[in-house]
């Protein structure tokens, strides 16, 4: 079987949706021998993803001067290049971004999650939300088949883009984003000496500090009630990436300051994969804060990396925590507080959700994703079409 994907994701950094479509590269060829996956690139793709493409059933195929117009460019290339590479199953992996064109295929489509749908103001334009909306529309009746990454996400697509719930199919994610990393103590301890942790309790927080979705206000108002019902020196170490643009980060700066806490919070900005494995193994908790997640990795590397999780109790989380996490109401920073003094008091409380986060995260595997997914393409293929 050739299966053929958008792979647009592979020349632009820091794009969603990324991990998803790697590592269903990584493992898609170790589940049937005679898979072929054909990457269509506007470009040369980024050399931080030369490892998950130099398996031999990976083919690279590049249109010269694609990326003039990143955004139209599958609706101006792809349909004939399905045909000329003899493609059988063409797979849009990233939540139907990109203008909508007739394939000469069946299509499978990934939409990981519908957050522009679900939290207003996601796009700062009217008409780019609205544009996003009909793409997902048109491209989820259009396939064969929806893949999505929880039960939460299929619930949405099924109830915004009315399509029945057979025709959505939910492949949970794998957790080894970080975990693959390997590091020494005392290469752990050189990382966190760099970002003035060593030595230091600290509590971690790695949705950054980049949209209003990640709920800033909440970790900012609960640490700080925290800190005020539990002297001890505990500092907040928020990962991930700032926004900068509109006053957004000055604005969080403010809230830190208005609260208190300026002295307690360690801001990294996006760390490494290296660098994030050990900032996190070294965590007491881990807080979850988002509003909505897809799937919500930070979560499942929280379980990974054998750190207790606190996280809200909305989207996704529940049905990816299960009982291996303490669930809060994300409008109560007081019963996040409450959760911090519980554990960051109690080493056996903390030990009990640490040995039920790495059992549950043997759930979540890669292996049966990539499984999941190649049986989604074998039943397209012999549809011809929408099944």
């Amino acid at each position: 079987m050739r299966v053929g994907f958008d792979a647009r994701i592979l020349t632009v950094p820091k794009c969603g949706g990324v991990a998803y479509f790697t590592r269903l590269l990584r493992h898609l060829p170790s589940v049937d021998e005679k898979i072929e996956l054909v990457l269509f690139l506007p470009g040369e793709p980024l050399e931080q993803y030369a490892g998950c493409l130099a398996q031999k059933q990976i083919t690279k195929v590049t249109v010269p001067d694609g990326a003039k117009d990143l955004s139209r460019w599958p609706a101006a290339h792809m349909p004939a290049l399905l045909k000329e590479h003899r493609i059988d199953v063409y797979h849009q992996p990233f939540n139907a971004d990109g203008p909508f064109f007739r394939a000469p295929c069946p299509v499978v489509v990934s939409i990981l999650d519908l957050i522009p749908w679900v939290i207003p103001g996601s796009f700062r334009k009217p008409f780019k939300a609205l544009r996003y909306k009909l793409r997902n529309m048109l491209w989820a009746h259009a396939s064969a088949r929806v893949l999505t990454i929880s039960e939460a996400s299929k619930r949405d697509i099924v109830r915004l883009c009315r399509v029945p719930a057979r025709h959505v199919v939910t492949t949970h994610l794998g957790a080894d984003a970080i975990t693959d990393v390997r590091l020494s103590a005392a290469e752990e301890d050189e990382v966190l000496s760099r970002f003035d942790l060593a030595g230091k309790r600290y509590i971690v927080n790695m949705g950054g500090f980049n949209q209003q979705r990640r709920n800033p206000d909440f970790i900012i108002s609960g640490f700080a009630q925290f800190r005020r019902q539990y002297p001890q020196d505990i500092w907040l170490v928020v990962t991930g990436s700032i926004l900068r643009q509109d006053g957004f980060f000055e604005r969080v700066r403010g809230a830190i300051a208005a609260a208190g806490i300026e002295d307690r919070v360690i801001v990294t900005g996006f760390l490494s994969d290296r660098d994030l494995k050990a900032v996190l193994s070294r965590a007491e908790v881990s807080v979850v804060t988002s509003l909505y997640e897809g799937f919500c990795l930070p979560l499942t590397e929280s379980f990974a990396c054998g750190v207790p999780a606190i996280a809200n109790d909305r989207g996704s989380v529940p049905e990816i925590a299960g009982e291996a996490a303490l669930l809060v109401d994300p409008a109560r920073p007081d019963l996040l507080a409450q959760s911090l003094q519980e554990l960051c008091a109690s080493s056996e409380r903390r030990e009990e959700l640490r040995r039920r986060g790495v059992e549950r995260v043997r759930f979540f595997d890669w292996n049966r994703t990539a499984q999941e997914t190649y049986a989604v393409y074998c039943r397209a293929a012999q549809s011809r079409g929408r099944l």
